[in-house]
């Protein structure tokens, strides 16, 4: 059970960090969007661009950290850093155990869910009016 919280809470944290990198990426590129909607460019267009940019960034992320992850775990596998007391856990360290289906499901609903959340920030492009970007470059 606690395993589930905390899964739930660290996908809330990646959803709500991914929403920021994308508003602030929406902000950054304001007169772009003003400029390709002047040019002729549809939301479509635009928000099909903006997933693409939100993909690339959270691929990237998402090995990093899974590369991290697993980096950590060898060492613990193969070294045995983190030490426990003996006398209440019965173990001299902290066993790893690595569930490769389970890290492919996890990171697959992360990508399902993110993928999801990344449109909300992508709709905010079609509310963008060409003539207040351009006007106040």
């Amino acid at each position: 059970k606690n395993k589930w919280i905390i899964l739930t809470l660290l996908a809330i944290i990646a959803i709500v960090n991914i929403i920021t990198v994308l508003l602030i990426l929406i902000l950054e590129k304001r007169q772009m969007i003003g400029i390709v909607k002047a040019l002729g460019g549809n939301n479509a267009t635009l928000m099909t661009l903006f997933m693409a940019m939100s993909a690339r960034i959270l691929l990237v992320g998402m090995a990093l950290g899974n590369g991290l992850a697993l980096l950590l775990c060898f060492i613990q596998k193969r070294f045995g850093i983190l030490k426990l007391d003996e006398t209440n856990y019965y173990l001299s360290t902290v066993p790893i155990h690595l569930n490769v289906p389970f890290i492919l499901f996890i990171n697959a609903l992360l990508i399902f869910i993110s993928v999801i959340c990344m449109v909300v920030p992508a709709w905010i492009i079609s509310g963008i009016q060409v003539v207040k970007v351009l006007r106040f470059k």
